[in-house]
């Protein structure tokens, strides 16, 4: 008897356990398949398919009292005038499942571009991209920057004189009639003093230990223009080499680019495309003037403007935002070998909660494209990702284990990137 009883006690412990486990994974699920927030332009009807199969509440600023909504079937929404408004949803009525940040902005098209470009950009400050040993003119092994600067560290004046170059560093190290020098450096978005000293080398030449940069360059894809000549480009930010760390830019500037070649991916290694950025002033394209994890953005010259408007394949479109991706056929738009073209992709997976440069995956499907380059190559970061008649996202990373899958940027990410 005692045992039979201990095992009914067992029985509904299991069952009360599954019970909770199977509501804790729906309520993650239900949160997960509703989106943080909802983009669209004013004056539009959106159709929102959440396929949530509960019964919820509609309660928002848009009506005055609550609308029961059933979460599995199609929600329809109009935007009347722009503004950030928030919808509650309830289960049954009764428990809060989530909010929803509704944004109703101007209507917005852009104009894909997917043209490479080639990328001069000059830090804020001169970086810090390592520490290392000095031998003296006596032959005395020094290191005197170990443990006071860092990676990522950006030096911004020497002695009280700002600096922007290296070569204005170099200079003021080699100048200073001091044994010692105070650098200002920011770390982190504050500002504090470190105190090295000059080390005169066998060559007499005096250093600190560090290994700086000040400016870098590479090649990218151009994803968008507006009608106000503002543009779009890469997906993701530029990062230095060294430090891994996002790039504080004091000015940038975008040059036409010469591709020689395409090195095609393979599993486990990254394609490229090869090429060299065409400076001068009959190859300025337009300046840079913000650095984010979202992308590039600046303003193209009026020229280039002219000039890109011929090369496009396509006209200004209606933006995409996020709850409209499907998964299934898009197009995603490259330039390789000078020729500008469309080419087959399968979107597999889309995160309408993601916020960074990661919520789309797709494979290219295209044998043109897989031909040329294997898939996604570096050098495609920015290329627009086109559904529906709408521009969607932007190519932003490759996955190494398989050069024909990547990740995708939403282009609403992109425009909010832009305003940062």
């Amino acid at each position: 008897m005692k045992n039979q009883k201990w095992y009914r006690v067992i029985l509904k412990l299991l069952a009360t356990s599954g019970i909770l486990l199977i509501i804790f994974f729906s309520d993650r699920y239900i949160k997960s398949s509703i989106p943080d927030t909802l983009t669209f332009g004013a004056g539009t009807e959106q159709h929102i398919d959440l396929n949530v199969p509960v019964l919820g509440t509609f309660d928002s600023k848009y009506i005055d009292s609550e609308v029961y909504v059933d979460l599995a079937k199609t929600i329809n929404i109009r935007g009347q005038k722009e503004g950030n408004y928030k919808i509650k949803f309830k289960l049954f009525g009764l428990f809060d499942i989530k909010d929803i940040d509704v944004n109703i902005v101007d209507t917005k098209e852009v104009m894909p571009l997917g043209m490479q470009t080639g990328i001069y950009v000059e830090t804020s400050g001169v970086l810090v991209v390592g520490t290392g040993e000095i031998t003296d003119y006596l032959g005395n092994v020094c290191e005197p920057a170990r443990n006071k600067l860092k990676k990522g560290d950006y030096i911004i004046s020497a002695d009280g004189i700002n600096v922007y170059t290296k070569a204005e560093l170099v200079k003021l190290i080699n100048e200073s009639e001091q044994d010692s020098m105070v650098l200002k450096v920011r770390r982190n978005d504050e500002n504090i003093e470190v105190m090295l000293e000059r080390i005169e080398d066998i060559k007499g030449i005096y250093k600190l230990g560090i290994w700086v940069r000040d400016d870098t360059q590479g090649i990218g894809t151009l994803t968008y223009m507006d009608s106000n000549a503002n543009f779009g480009a890469l997906g993701h930010g530029i990062s230095d080499v060294d430090t891994g760390e996002l790039l504080e830019i004091e000015k940038g500037e975008l040059y036409k680019t010469n591709i020689f070649s395409v090195i095609k991916g393979k599993i486990g290694v990254p394609g490229e495309l090869v090429g060299k950025v065409m400076y001068g002033d009959s190859n300025y394209l337009g300046i840079i003037r913000n650095n984010t994890e979202l992308g590039i953005f600046g303003t193209l010259d009026s020229r280039a403007v002219n000039e890109l408007k011929e090369q496009s394949i396509c006209d200004y479109m209606p933006v995409g935002y996020a709850y409209e991706i499907k998964n299934g056929e898009a197009k995603v738009i490259c330039c390789i070998d000078d020729i500008i073209s469309e080419y087959d992709i399968d979107i597999q997976k889309v995160d309408i909660n993601d916020k960074g440069n990661k919520g789309i995956v797709f494979k290219v499907t295209d044998d043109r494209l897989i031909e040329k380059t294997g898939g996604i190559v570096q050098g495609l970061s920015g290329s627009p990702i086109i559904q529906n008649g709408k521009m969607i996202g932007a190519v932003t990373h490759v996955f190494v284990s398989d050069p024909t899958k990547g990740y995708g940027i939403f282009i609403e990410n992109m425009l909010r990137g832009s305003t940062e």
